[in-house]
């Protein structure tokens, strides 16, 4: 009866468009009506190959012309961004009635940290060089999300051939010189004065990548008081995965899984999945190792024993052993799902060994959304921050807690509704007590684009939700939840590390929110919007 329950909430959620989204076709029209002034559009929800369910249309508007560019634009209504096993979409096309179809371009699916989230689409791709009276223009987002199935949307058009060539047309980009909140920002280390842990022995490090070549990354260190960027290593490797459909045809799906990494303060390394090629449909089942102080490649190597459960998260426990989680649809109950918890460890002359250690008895079908993992190596406790998945506007969420010690399951803790919002969870031990979580927090409801930013401390054990200082005051910085920072939480000497986008600009600051003290400092104002995986390490 309680399953039961859920379901009939769960499809009362969806006919009141909480959970309808995902994809429209702007340009050409998709077939059918079309609103996208708001996310969760029940016209962008739409499922079932080749066309989501729409019956074909007279073709309309301009016809396309053969062998030339045109532009193609479309709406991605919903991020379901799948950590470890990201998505892709992609745009096609053939005949009316035809299985046949050919891609024109190809787009990853992008992590934004929240899935209401709604973002535009406008390729430049080239129409083939054939006639056709009646083709049809198939769009795809497939996000291998739990719970979730592809997503389709088609339009009908007509493509002629001209007798004459097409002259090129040239681009421009307007700019937005908007800087107000800039100087604001930049005043924040006079207001807020530098504590006495601004000068302390750590840096930030992640991975970097030029948009304009983004077939390469760099492994960079990152100051936390002057923002300063220090390329230290470069690899042929993508983090940016739009390709061109030629490229993507021919060459392989290389590229580091953004959203997961584990520090290894021990031996000075650092680890991130790695997809090492093959198709978007395939799972990450390979590890690259790099060495913090110098950002030189230890190795990259295939998972021993992998059982091909997509791992959200890695943690580091102890050296050369790591604790995973991951997220298995149930084999007997579709779109019902089991929670995974593996081991990682080193066996000399092997390389790395996976072992599958726990998985829950019970299956989850709401609660699906991965959010953040945190691991207290003291007690052996991972805690997991999974949201629902059709709750995007609120923080409807729940802290799982497992014991790696004990390769056991502790208790399922709901976080308590409060005014904050937060994608993020770290451990912080400062007594001999249980551990307690922190996290850098926005205050208010979504409709508030710069709220206040707060520290906020989270009872693991029984989900309550206290805020204990305001780092900084409305109007500066965005809500956005992308700035949570791997093994963030300096642990000696209790501060967490968070970076802030400045409002009206492409400005950054890294805050240590001290809690201690209830003091934050600031870095200089930086650009960390093309880093990813960043990570707090002692210098």
């Amino acid at each position: 009866m309680e399953l039961l329950n859920v379901r009939l909430l769960l499809l009362a959620a969806c006919l009141l468009h909480t959970c309808h989204s995902h994809l429209c076709l702007i340009s050409p029209h998709q077939r059918g009506d079309m609103d996208i002034t708001l996310s969760g559009s029940h016209t962008c929800f739409r499922h079932g190959a080749p066309c989501g369910g729409m019956t074909a249309e007279t073709p309309r508007g301009q016809p396309f012309i053969a062998g030339q560019q045109m532009f193609i634009k479309w709406q991605q209504n919903f991020n379901h961004y799948e950590v470890g096993y990201p998505g892709f979409m992609d745009i096609s096309i053939a005949p009316l009635g035809s299985e046949n179809f050919t891609t024109l371009t190809f787009v990853p699916d992008k992590y934004v940290f929240a899935q209401d989230h709604q973002q535009n689409y406008t390729a430049v791709i080239r129409i083939p060089d054939t006639p056709c009276d009646h083709c049809v223009i198939r769009a795809r987002y497939q996000s291998h999300k739990p719970g979730e199935t592809i997503f389709y949307q088609c339009a009908d058009v007509k493509v002629i051939k001209l007798p004459v060539p097409i002259k090129k047309a040239y681009l421009s980009v307007p700019m937005d010189p908007n800087f107000r909140t800039l100087r604001m920002a930049s005043q924040l280390q006079m207001n807020y004065p530098m504590n006495e842990y601004t000068d302390a022995p750590f840096y930030l490090q992640g991975l970097a990548y030029n948009e304009f070549e983004p077939e390469r990354l760099d492994f960079v260190n990152i100051s936390v008081e002057l923002g300063f960027v220090q390329p230290l290593n470069q690899f042929n490797i993508g983090v940016d995965l739009t390709r061109t459909r030629e490229r993507f045809a021919t060459q392989p799906l290389e590229f580091i899984m953004d959203g997961i990494t584990a520090l290894n303060p021990a031996e000075s390394e650092m680890l991130t999945m790695y997809h090492k090629g093959g198709a978007m449909d395939d799972v990450a089942s390979d590890v690259m190792v790099l060495y913090t102080n110098n950002g030189k490649l230890e190795l990259t190597t295939s998972l021993h024993g992998f059982d091909g459960v997509p791992i959200s998260a890695l943690e580091y426990v102890k050296p050369r052993t790591y604790v995973s989680f991951g997220i298995q649809e149930d084999n007997t109950k579709a779109g019902t799902f089991h929670f995974v918890m593996g081991q990682i460890i080193y066996v000399p002359g092997t390389g790395l060994v996976y072992k599958q250690i726990y998985r829950s008895l019970d299956t989850e079908n709401l609660f699906v959304n991965f959010q953040w993992a945190s691991m207290d190596p003291t007690s052996g406790q991972l805690f997991v921050l999974m949201g629902n998945e059709n709750a995007p506007d609120t923080l409807d969420a729940r802290i799982y807690v497992y014991n790696f010690f004990n390769q056991s399951f502790v208790k399922m803790v709901p976080v308590e509704k409060s005014a904050f919002t937060f994608m993020s969870i770290h451990v912080g031990r400062l007594s001999p007590q249980e551990p307690l979580l922190y996290t850098v927090a926005p205050q208010g409801s979504y409709s508030e684009k710069r709220p206040t930013w707060s520290l906020i401390q989270i009872d693991p054990m029984s989900g309550k939700v206290t805020e204990l200082f305001q780092i900084a005051p409305p109007g500066l910085f965005e809500r956005y939840y992308g700035g949570s920072i791997f093994n963030g939480f300096d642990k000696t000497n209790g501060v967490l590390y968070h970076v802030l986008r400045v409002a009206d600009s492409v400005a950054d600051v890294i805050v240590g929110a001290d809690v201690k003290t209830k003091t934050a400092s600031f870095s200089k104002l930086t650009n960390l919007r093309h880093i990813h995986n960043l990570s707090l390490s002692p210098k």
